[in-house]
């Protein structure tokens, strides 16, 4: 028990030492001697030698002014009583409040740049998606403007179509093109029984010529039995290969007549005829004036075309289309045409030309009024 209280005791004797040390800690160093003074046991012209004491006191002992010395912190380059480094700061109650005080701005401007740091994080949050959206409605914008296959081929219809109205000329008419372009744009209108009652004579019903549009069959050379040669085809250059095809076009309107179709054998001599003739006619090309070659060109596709309708008919299908009987107006005629998917071809017999520019009249007139366009 005692030697427990004894270890007991030693602690609180040291601390009671360090208590009664502390006011003497406190206390300010003792300043340095005067300039040009000693120390108490020293001083200049005294007869102190080899440690012993001089026993008669200087005169200036007897003062009683106070020494002046420097109280300067850094007199000499060095602060006196605090060794090298210099004052290491205040231990009192000023000292903690202003401790205090350094860490809580502190502590405050850590939270405020924290909160700072999250602002701009949020801001170039928002920036990113603000650069989204607009990268998406550019998109948009870019889309809505950008040319596809579908916007062209629409610009292209709506620009024929206008063509078709308003400037079509005489060669796009008998070649049936621009009749094709009023007739499909009729269909596409919502009115086309709505529409006036346009009637339409048997004689501009027999100089249409229609074809399934499967091929690029053209029968109306087979409606009359009729050739109409040029005048350059009608030349005696041309008259083993002309009178060749002539006999075997004749052959085949009499196999047709009788048959429905045309005979394999008949239909190679045909084929074979025209090839004949084109070949002679483009071998003889520096020969003729451009408008004559034209012309005779262009009826030899029209031959060609006759014979593909003639071979049409040993597939099973007609030679020729005829819309007299089936047909009594122009909207009769849109809606015939277009139950049994058929399209204008161009016109070949001389009477074909003048119902085919009779018929574009009506039918323009008509899709215009089913169009709404005044």
């Amino acid at each position: 028990m005692l030697a427990h209280l004894a270890r007991l005791a030693r602690p609180l004797a040291g601390l009671a030492l360090l208590a009664l040390a502390a006011p003497a800690l406190a206390q300010p160093p003792a300043p340095p001697p005067a300039p040009g003074r000693a120390g108490p046991n020293f001083a200049p012209g005294s007869s102190a030698t080899l440690g012993t004491a001089n026993t008669t006191p200087p005169p200036w002992a007897f003062t009683t002014s106070t020494p002046s010395y420097n109280s300067s912190p850094t007199a000499g380059g060095v602060p006196w009583g605090y060794g090298p480094y210099g004052y290491y700061g205040d231990y009192g109650p000023g000292g903690y409040a202003r401790g205090l005080a350094d860490v809580t701005a502190a502590t405050g401007q850590y939270w405020k740049d924290i909160q700072s740091a999250r602002m701009s994080r949020e801001y170039a949050n928002q920036m990113s998606i603000d650069t989204k959206r607009k990268q998406l409605q550019w998109e948009l914008e870019y889309e809505k403007y950008r040319p596809t296959a579908p916007k062209m081929l629409a610009a292209e219809k709506a620009t024929d179509l206008d063509w078709a109205r308003k400037y079509a000329q005489n060669t796009e008419i008998w070649s049936g093109s621009t009749l094709n372009v009023l007739y499909r744009s009729a269909i596409r209108s919502k009115y086309l029984f709505l529409g006036p009652n346009i009637p339409v004579d048997d004689k501009i019903l027999r100089g249409l010529n229609l074809n399934d549009q499967t091929t690029r069959a053209n029968g109306g050379l087979l409606k009359d039995n009729k050739l109409y040669w040029t005048e350059t085809l009608d030349g005696e250059a041309y008259d083993k290969n002309r009178d060749a095809f002539t006999k075997n076009w004749n052959l085949a309107q009499q196999q047709l007549g009788k048959d429905g179709a045309i005979e394999r054998n008949t239909l190679r001599d045909l084929q074979g005829n025209v090839k004949a003739l084109s070949e002679q006619l483009d071998a003889s090309v520096a020969d003729l004036p451009p408008s004559r070659y034209i012309e005779s060109n262009r009826y030899l596709n029209q031959l060609k075309g006759g014979v593909k309708a003639l071979e049409n008919t040993r597939r099973g299908r007609p030679a020729t289309y005829s819309l007299v009987g089936k047909a009594r107006n122009v909207a009769e005629i849109c809606a015939y045409m277009a139950q049994n998917g058929l399209q204008f071809v161009a016109a070949t017999a001389p009477e074909d030309y003048t119902a085919y520019s009779a018929f574009y009249l009506l039918l323009r007139s008509f899709e215009m009024s089913v169009s709404g366009v005044q």
